[in-house]
C-alpha cells in the first residue's frame, strides 16, 4: 500500500499536481494503474501486466486460495 501512495506522489509530482485519471479509453492506459505502474515498480507497463504485479495484488485475497490474477 505505501508502495502505492508513493506511486500517486510520484505521478502527481510529474503532472502538474494531477492525480491519474480512474478510467481512459487509451489503449494500454485504461486505468489508474496502468498510469502509475511505472511509478511503483520502475518498470515500463506491459500489455496484461496490472493482473500478476505483486505491488497491485492483495495478499489477504491469495492467502484465501482466491487467484492471484485477480
Amino acid at each position: 500500500l505505501k508502495q502505492i501512495g508513493v506511486a500517486f506522489q510520484l505521478y502527481a509530482g510529474d503532472n502538474e499536481g494531477r492525480l491519474p485519471p480512474n478510467q481512459t479509453s487509451i489503449p494500454g492506459k485504461e486505468t489508474w494503474i496502468d498510469w502509475l505502474y511505472p511509478y511503483a515498480t520502475g518498470k515500463e507497463a506491459k500489455q496484461g501486466w496490472s493482473r500478476v504485479d505483486k505491488v497491485f495484488r492483495c495478499p489477504e485475497w491469495v492467502a484465501m486460495g482466491r487467484a492471484t490474477n485477480a
